[in-house]
């Protein structure tokens, strides 16, 4: 029990710490004083709310490398981590106590961040910092997390974070994306990997792991990915380890097998060799080893580097720029120009994982059942599920039902497409695009027809092989 006596003109107080050791805690003006101090601290003792105030001295970079060691998380994840921590987080807060860490210093923090990175950037390297000190509250290091939110977003933070959440666009947008990547590449291979990713909602490495023998007939088996991990492709289950199936609308059925046509004829050139950090991991996933028949490769038959790919391709056009670049060949954003025309911005920062939310937007404006966009997007469902979802089931029906909002949706967008093409030579200078359109204009002129009255019924659950066609089967 706390106890009080006089030294000099103050008091201090004996008090028995968490560890079971007597403390002596000086400076306190009144007897009474110091024995309030006392039983508080022996109060949160007996609460286990004490914290040991030299646990907190340990620097936050020797707490990070502590917390790392013990993480075993997917290896896309800890490598993400290990990036925040070493780049972002260390060398500014690295040589800071756990204890000196507060609200205000991890805000200055935050905007040194934004003079150098995207907001995007910073928000992610904020969420890692608050996780990392989140468990040193769990492990009794500090009392609370400085890194916490206070909830109050002004200026340009928030306007950062009301425009990320805004971010979805409409078929006929997709339909412009995957025009303009066909004629920026020179190939139809990018459009339909744009307009599959947007129509199904894969997730990218979901969709380069796409290969022939997981393709049937309208459907498609989503039961791998390949991750892109320090350069090399790791071949693992989806994420959530949820494998789902994705029944296609007719129009995207033609285009899968017009692709797979192509994807037979070349395998990717993976070599499967393991890198040096690979073979020190307890539980290594497969390096891909080359040899697949997978749906989208490079020009080099090589796999599309998130990072390459941004920068070459979506980003010019989907803003109709070349995006930055720094380091010693530093460059500023410019324009694209092609054929004399510039182009402008068509899905102004949005990302290709934005189509997937795309997808999950246009069928819920289908009201289509939650639990069936939630099974098709692969999402991890339990904690988002209300009552009447868990006891719903996915049916024929509700897959026929996303079949055919999807195909309404695409030929409504082909039609504006049509539209405002001339009719008196290609609509397109990408076949494939020309031929959709040159269907839907057919269908048209069909006297006494509509085009919904062309929706066919599709049956989830044929799993028969794709079949050969040509291009103008569609």
């Amino acid at each position: 029990m706390a106890s009080a006596e006089k030294r000099g003109k103050t008091w201090r107080v004996k008090w028995k710490n968490g560890d079971g050791e007597w403390i002596w805690e000086p400076g306190f003006a009144t007897k009474q004083d110091a024995l309030d101090w006392g039983r508080d601290r022996e109060a949160e003792v007996r609460a286990g709310t004490w914290i040991d105030p030299r646990a907190g001295e340990m620097l936050l970079s020797t707490w990070c490398d502590d917390w790392y060691e013990a993480q075993d998380l997917d290896i896309t994840t800890m490598v993400n981590y290990e990036y925040a921590i070493r780049l972002l987080i260390k060398p500014y807060l690295g040589d800071k106590a756990l204890n000196e860490l507060t609200p205000l210093l991890i805000s200055k923090w935050q905007k040194q961040l934004r003079r150098k990175h995207e907001q995007s950037t910073c928000t992610t390297a904020h969420t890692r910092l608050h996780t990392v000190l989140e468990d040193a509250v769990l492990n009794k290091k500090i009392g609370s997390n400085p890194a916490k939110r206070s909830g109050r977003r002004r200026g340009k933070l928030q306007e950062a974070v009301e425009a990320a959440e805004s971010l979805w666009t409409t078929p006929v947008v997709v339909l412009r994306i995957a025009e303009r990547a066909a004629i920026w590449t020179g190939r139809e291979d990018e459009f339909i990997a744009i307009v599959l990713k947007a129509f199904t909602g894969v997730r990218w490495g979901e969709l380069l792991a796409l290969d022939v023998e997981h393709c049937l007939f309208r459907k498609i088996q989503i039961f791998w990915q390949l991750k892109e991990v320090k350069g090399a492709f790791l071949r693992d289950l989806p994420k959530g380890r949820r494998r789902r199936e994705a029944t296609l609308p007719p129009f995207l059925g033609d285009l899968l097998a017009r692709q797979i046509e192509r994807a037979k004829k070349r395998t990717c050139l993976c070599q499967g060799e393991q890198p040096r950090w690979h073979k020190d991991l307890d539980n290594p996933l497969p390096v891909c080893e080359g040899g697949r028949h997978y749906l989208f490769l490079g020009p080099k038959l090589g796999h599309f580097r998130r990072s390459n790919f941004g920068r070459d391709i979506w980003r010019p056009v989907v803003d109709g720029e070349h995006p930055a670049t720094g380091g010693k060949a530093a460059r500023p954003a410019r324009p694209v120009v092609h054929d004399g025309t510039r182009w402008h911005a068509l899905f102004k920062d949005g990302t290709p994982h934005d189509l997937r939310h795309s997808q999950e937007t246009w069928l819920g404006e289908e009201h289509v059942a939650q639990k069936a966009i939630n099974r098709r997007m692969g999402h991890k469902t339990k904690r988002m599920e209300s009552i009447e979802t868990i006891y719903t089931h996915v049916s024929d029906e509700m897959e026929r039902q996303i079949c055919d909002a999807l195909e309404r949706r695409l030929w409504a967008a082909v039609g504006e497409l049509a539209a405002e093409r001339p009719t008196d030579r290609p609509a397109s200078p990408v076949a494939v695009l020309d031929e959709l359109i040159t269907v839907w204009r057919a269908r048209q002129s069909a006297a006494g027809t509509r085009d919904e009255d062309h929706v066919p019924a599709v049956s989830p659950n044929d799993e028969r092989p794709l079949p050969k066609i040509s291009g103008k089967s569609l």
